[in-house]
């Protein structure tokens, strides 16, 4: 398998997320289906009809539960400045290559990404952590979080977010719909 960073660039994430440098990858798996490599496509009747959150995993051998998990959704014809955030969990622990969100605490409750036709939709997983020097401060994330739809999920301009919370990606992963 490609590295992420490859990955990222060959799907166009960067154009979405800006500069990151994650070393790491993340892999998706709902309820009744095969995990999801970063990469690959999900078929959109799959996620319309999962409404349970997915599991995590990674390659990344984390310590410590300050983690950050963010999913988000670019849709086709969407400005790339504007993302849906559908899920976003802090205190995450990462313990034997599963990212256990049941341990952390819920910031944004995971709302199910609507798809349509294959291509019109990019899902971003990203675990994120404080850059050196930096600290977590969840009322920045919250602060980010104020431009909520009505009925919705909350919009998020990713490259704002991690500059304005100094958050840096640790592992990612970019999945088709």
């Amino acid at each position: 398998m490609a590295h992420i960073m490859q990955i990222l660039e060959e799907t166009g994430a960067f154009g979405v997320l800006g500069p990151v440098n994650a070393q790491h990858k993340l892999t998706v798996q709902w309820p009744n289906s095969p995990p999801f490599e970063p990469g690959q496509s999900v078929p959109g009747h799959l996620l319309n009809s999962a409404r349970s959150q997915p599991k995590v995993f990674t390659d990344f051998q984390g310590g410590g539960n300050g983690y950050l998990l963010v999913m988000l959704a670019h849709y086709s014809g969407q400005s790339t400045d504007n993302q849906m955030c559908h899920w976003i969990v802090s205190g995450v622990p990462v313990s034997d290559n599963s990212v256990e969100v049941e341990k952390g605490h819920t910031l944004a409750p995971y709302i199910p990404p609507m798809m349509g036709d294959e291509g019109q939709a990019q899902l971003f997983f990203l675990l994120l952590n404080p850059r050196p020097g930096a600290a977590f401060n969840p009322a920045a994330v919250m602060a980010e979080l104020r431009g909520m739809m009505p009925m919705g999920p909350p919009k998020l301009n990713t490259r704002s977010f991690l500059k304005n919370t100094g958050l840096e990606v640790v592992a990612a992963s970019v999945l088709m719909g």
